[in-house]
């Protein structure tokens, strides 16, 4: 089958968006045997939450211009550690209160 053509057939759906339409109670794995055997083929199963690794959250407690970049911002980003962690993004509308997310090996600690 050419690539153009696999690409429409190809279809992905969501657990919670099934566990909607039908009530059932299986792991992903024993489901997607079942739906092979039904005939419809399951070829791969994505757990969406491995996409997430790393991700920590954290809230805007004071941002301000940044001393050397007109489109930049410097904010002091509580991140739930020892101490607040300072952040430089271009996102013009930071603010306090707003919560934000970066990934772990984006952030640079001291020592």
């Amino acid at each position: 089958m050419d690539r153009e053509l696999k690409s429409l057939t190809d279809m992905r759906i969501s657990l919670n968006w099934l566990r909607e339409l039908v009530e059932f109670d299986m792991d992903p794995e024993v489901l997607a045997e079942a739906l092979t055997m039904a005939g419809f083929e399951v070829e791969e199963i994505e757990d969406r939450w491995t996409w997430a690794d790393g991700v920590v959250l954290g809230k805007v407690t004071s941002c301000k211009p940044h001393p050397n970049a007109d489109r930049l911002r410097v904010c002091q980003v509580d991140m739930g550690l020892e101490s607040t962690l300072n952040i430089v993004c271009g996102l013009q509308c930071s603010n306090r209160s707003l919560c934000t997310r970066c990934h772990s090996r984006h952030l640079l600690t001291e020592g």
